[in-house]
């Protein structure tokens, strides 16, 4: 065993432990058996495959990808659904994304998934992403049955879990409706999606990621007519200081109106959940017909909720079941952008 290690130089024993240690622990075993210079100059062709990808170099990345797989599954003859190969797989249903051939990313993305179910069953945040990863391949391949059963599956386990928050359900939501609205017939808008790889990124990255993109892919779907800059645009202080009563009396009200007569809000307020929104939503739902700008509606609710307390006009919004905040910091969002949070106050919340 010692003269298979030495045969790595440093760098590529340093290497070699960081892909071991990546691996569940249950699942290293099989790895570790392999003779170590020869897994390692196979598995040299994942990581320039992932360079690849990021230089966006599909074809390329795709090349590398095979050989990874096919090479190791010779070595791992008897584990060729080992976790290691979720990664890989993952890779290629990533280029067949980016270059639109929705059947191989479809079926790659199903590949990746059966590993994941059977190797990392209790990782409902990996599950829940892997899920809505192959929904969106099948919503853009024009799957819509698939879609829409593979959504379904995104959403059932993402609320096992606490990793990805309500914001990402109501995300996936949107593009359930999306896939059942094309299954009765309506009109699709295909556009390609510009996804921007990040293969070094952390969980709580991906999250964001994840849940920025099924923003960005719902608008492109036309479910809301949000333009994608707002999805990233970071509030701005100084727009408060133009708001004058007159606006913030329209925006009161719409808020009021909305927390009032949206009946899913309320049937999530009395368990004591809600929502998270960024000004554009509500902008698109409540104030479609409204001349106010978003930066505009953003600042006024911001000024709402920062004088909820301090402002006798206020009182019928403080009347309602229902705690409205603010954070600049979400974790299904990139970080920066405000986003709104509605959640129902229960009964023994109240007591």
């Amino acid at each position: 065993m010692g003269s298979c290690q030495s045969s790595l130089s440093r760098i590529e024993r340093d290497a070699y432990e960081d892909i071991i240690n990546s691996i569940s622990i249950h699942c290293q075993q099989e790895i570790i058996k392999l003779p170590k210079k020869k897994f390692f100059n196979i598995y040299k062709f994942h990581l320039i495959a992932k360079y690849y990808l990021q230089q966006k170099e599909y074809q390329m990345a795709l090349l590398n990808e095979c050989l990874a797989i096919q090479n190791l599954e010779l070595l791992l003859s008897d584990h060729k659904d080992h976790v290691i190969f979720a990664p890989m797989h993952n890779l290629l249903s990533l280029c067949f994304w980016e270059t639109m051939n929705m059947q191989l990313a479809i079926l790659e993305g199903l590949i990746t998934l059966k590993i994941i179910l059977k190797h990392m069953a209790t990782d409902y945040i990996e599950i829940g992403l892997q899920y809505f990863r192959v929904a969106v391949f099948c919503l853009l391949g024009r799957q819509f049955k698939s879609a829409e059963r593979y959504f379904i599956k995104s959403i059932e386990i993402a609320q096992l879990g606490d990793g990805l928050q309500l914001d990402f359900i109501q995300k996936v939501e949107v593009l359930l409706q999306t896939a059942r609205a094309q299954i009765s017939g309506s009109p699709l808008r295909i556009i390609p999606i510009n996804y921007e790889s990040g293969l070094d990124e952390n969980r709580e990255d991906l999250i964001r990621r994840a849940t920025n993109e099924m923003s960005v892919i719902a608008n492109q779907f036309g479910t809301f007519q949000i333009n994608e800059t707002e999805l990233k645009r970071l509030p701005d202080k100084q727009t408060e200081l133009i708001i004058n009563k007159n606006i913030l009396n329209d925006i009161l009200n719409s808020l009021i109106t909305f927390l009032k007569e949206n009946d899913p809000l309320n049937k999530l307020g009395i368990k004591g959940s809600g929502i998270c929104f960024v000004a554009a939503y509500f902008k698109s739902i409540q104030m479609e017909t409204s001349s106010l700008s978003i930066p505009i509606i953003e600042a006024g609710l911001t000024i709402i909720i920062n004088q909820i307390n301090d402002d006798d006009r206020f009182t019928p919004l403080k009347q309602l079941p229902f705690t409205i905040s603010y954070t600049d910091d979400d974790q299904s969002n990139i970080a920066g952008v405000r986003v709104f949070q509605i959640k129902g106050i229960t009964k023994s919340n109240k007591q």
